[in-house]
């Protein structure tokens, strides 16, 4: 039986990953900023071989880097960027990017330590299949090189880091947020596997139709779907899941934060029963938004919380949030558009399986859609239309479309894996005393679908409990 990690080792180990996810990822998207305008990044990155082999999500990234900067690049991306495209960014001290080595003590170029954060980081990642602990010795001596890298970043970036890793320190972690921070690591171990696992039959495939000079089937093969779908059909789709995943998103977290300032929701959220159905993931986005605001927010957290736990956010016409039927054109209320704004994404998502919607339709979605940017920049204050009318002026390149619309499948895939497992896990549901149950924890929660998420999260304890079962036997 495998033993269980100290709960201090565990500790150490979680706060290690929360400086790495926070202060050194900053610091690279710091480090590539001041070489590289994220305006020009898309248009850069399109000029450099490296271009063709990023993922669709990560080329989506790029493009979306002209409104939204590096906020959302992660370290690998991030690396990428550094050693290919950027040329006044210090080289590491042997001359080149890569290496089996960690660099030296004495070598302390910017490209060393941006070295010494992917080492660390995948380090980091190396722990996770040994039970997600840290000894003292090596927390303090991976701490300390920590500390060396964000002294000399600060310097180079004049950013502060320092009071980001201070903090991390000092405070002691709650249990469900050192789960929620392992829990990341351990989505981002298993996603490096499983790219190494792609990349290797991928090469493999490549290297068998190279030898038989079969491009053309590799070209039919990649596009077989895209080619089954009316372009502009496919396009319009495309178009609308951006709108979605940029305006309407960004428009409800300035609702929120009108309403609740991130500094005080983690606070707020612990004194509210909704906050024990939440995964862990969305528990860390709480902690972190004191920092980093709501920008990770996604519509299903950003619904949850504007609907339990705001007090001031106009309601629905209806008197209460959730329902089986979109408002009527003379519903206009805050919460109304909001209510909208879950309702067209759903419908986006209902779509996928397609991945096209008809002009009518297009018009139709796209109509209420303005209407609600218009409506709620009048209460945020901000601008909404200027994105939308870009979105929907501009061609996209089939790149993006391809990226924006396989953000859209992980969402549908997510969404019916969930409701796959519910029906795997819990054949007979015991729906009034769990209903009455559950509406006793908070009366904003009334509706079926929140009795659906009550029902998960019950159920996704119960399976992350089975399975640290079975990892003790292994």
């Amino acid at each position: 039986m495998a033993s269980q990690p100290n709960p201090s080792d565990r500790s150490r180990f979680a706060k290690l990953g929360m400086a790495v996810h926070e202060e050194l990822t900053q610091a690279c998207r710091d480090v590539i900023e001041m070489d590289v305008s994220p305006a020009n990044l898309h248009k850069k990155m399109k000029a450099s071989s490296i271009y063709k082999i990023l993922r669709p999500y990560q080329k989506l990234r790029l493009l979306r880097a002209k409104t939204e900067g590096y906020k959302e690049f992660d370290i690998t991306l991030l690396y990428t960027l550094i050693r290919n495209i950027s040329s006044t960014i210090p080289l590491p001290t042997k001359g080149k990017w890569g290496g089996n080595t960690m660099p030296t003590v004495g070598e302390i170029t910017i490209g060393d330590d941006i070295e010494r954060i992917r080492w660390i980081r995948n380090n980091i990642l190396g722990h996770i299949s040994s039970a997600s602990y840290i000894s003292q010795k090596e927390f303090y001596n991976t701490w300390s090189t920590m500390t060396d890298i964000c002294h000399r970043l600060q310097i180079y970036t004049k950013k502060d880091y320092m009071f980001g890793m201070s903090n991390i320190q000092r405070q002691a972690l709650e249990e469900e947020i050192e789960n929620a921070i392992i829990e990341k690591l351990e989505e981002d171990y298993r996603y490096n596997l499983s790219l190494m696992e792609m990349l290797s039959s991928e090469e493999q495939h490549v290297l068998e139709l190279q030898s038989k000079s079969d491009k053309k089937v590799l070209i039919q093969g990649t596009n077989n779907m895209a080619s089954q779908l009316n372009p502009s059909d496919r396009s319009r789709f495309a178009k609308l899941g951006m709108a979605v995943h940029e305006e309407l998103t960004q428009a409800c977290r300035d609702v929120i934060e009108m309403n609740v300032s991130p500094a005080h929701l983690y606070k707020k959220m612990k004194g509210s029963s909704i906050y024990e159905i939440l995964r862990p993931k969305q528990k860390l986005r709480l902690l972190r938004a004191k920092n980093e605001g709501y920008k990770e927010f996604d519509i299903t957290l950003l619904y949850t919380l504007i609907r339990n736990i705001s007090s001031t956010i106009p309601l629905p016409t209806k008197g209460k949030w959730g329902g089986n039927t979109m408002p009527t054109v003379g519903e206009i209320t805050i919460g109304d558009d909001i209510e909208r704004i879950r309702w067209i994404r759903n419908n986006m998502l209902g779509h996928i399986s397609s991945a096209s919607i008809s002009q009518k339709e297009f018009n139709n979605t796209w109509s209420t859609m303005t209407d609600i940017c218009q409506r709620l920049q009048l209460y945020t204050k901000k601008d909404y239309m200027f994105g939308v009318d870009n979105i929907e002026r501009q061609a996209l390149e089939e790149e993006i479309e391809n990226a924006v619309i396989e953000k859209l499948e992980k969402d549908y895939k997510y969404n019916l894996s969930l409701m796959e497992m519910m029906s795997s896990e819990e054949p007979e549901l015991k729906s009034e005393s769990e209903k009455k149950g559950f509406k006793k924890m908070d009366h904003n929660i009334d509706c079926e679908e929140d009795l659906s998420i009550y029902r998960l999260a019950k159920l996704t304890e119960q399976f992350r409990k089975k399975l640290q079962k079975e990892e003790q036997y292994q």
